[in-house]
């Protein structure tokens, strides 16, 4: 039966995954096709916070998605909450990245910035380090 259920931890997860990665490729792809040569963000002011923003969250998000089994409090929730536990985290851990990622594209999809466009490549190579192979769950599931 935890056989059972691990499995199907294992092919969500996978399908979130490969989800996220697909959508953000797909809406950098069909949005810069349809706004080509459209700038929505003129004031240099709002550019900047923007920038600003979204290098800290993707200078936070980065470190602490890619170490989030390795806290005690996601350890001990693992042992309380067992398969469940992991389903959860492992597709809250795609998200940190893949939210940030979406966001980053769309922004320098809006302004042109190359900054976020580099953001949003750090982020998607990111995703890579967190794929939910069938083994890496084993680990979670037991450390």
């Amino acid at each position: 039966m935890n056989e059972l259920n691990l499995q199907k931890v294992y092919k969500t997860t996978l399908f979130v995954w490969w989800y996220t990665a697909i959508l953000a490729i797909g809406v950098f792809v069909v949005v810069s096709f349809l706004f080509n040569d459209m700038i929505f963000i003129e004031d240099p002011q709002l550019d900047f916070i923007f920038l600003t923003a979204m290098e800290l969250i993707t200078l936070c998000v980065i470190p602490f998605a890619l170490r989030l089994f390795k806290f005690k409090w996601v350890k001990k929730r693992i042992k309380k909450q067992g398969i469940k536990g992991l389903a959860d985290l492992k597709a809250s851990q795609i998200l940190m990245l893949s939210g940030p990622m979406l966001l980053n594209a769309i922004i320098y999809l809006m302004n042109r910035q190359v900054a976020h466009f580099y953001l949003a490549v750090i982020l998607f190579l990111c995703m890579f380090f967190i794929y939910p192979s069938q083994e890496r769950l084993n680990n979670e599931l037991e450390a």
